[in-house]
């Protein structure tokens, strides 16, 4: 992002600030101002290339954040917040940690597993 300081979540030590899945793209930034940042590189992506963002169809979760009035922004329009996402069959929830997120997944694969045999 232009040089500027990553600040993106980890995963199993990994960081991780951006996952794309065919026509999906979550952003992660462990500060506010960091996934502001991305929305705006995302913007000046999009303009770029002429591509849309649907941002009625866009979601902000927060986790571990103090400030319920946070507002993010993508242009001029306000990010909708929400409590639970769904986001390639896995469940988020601000209230969850990681490893209630790993469980869901690999209870679902195992459900997939067995559907297939």
């Amino acid at each position: 992002m232009d040089g500027r300081k990553c600040d993106a979540s980890a995963l199993a030590d990994v960081h991780v600030w951006l996952l794309f899945f065919t026509d999906d793209i979550t952003l992660t930034s462990e500060l506010e101002v960091g996934l502001q940042q991305q929305l705006d590189a995302l913007q000046q992506f999009c303009v770029k290339r002429g591509l849309i963002v649907k941002v009625k169809k866009t979601k902000v979760m927060v986790f571990n954040f103090a400030d319920p009035c946070q507002e993010f922004m993508f242009e001029s329009d306000v990010i909708e917040r929400v409590q639970t996402f769904k986001y390639l069959g896995i469940l988020l929830e601000t209230t969850s940690n990681i490893n209630s997120l790993v469980e869901h997944l690999v209870t679902t694969s195992r459900h997939s597993l067995f559907a297939l045999k």
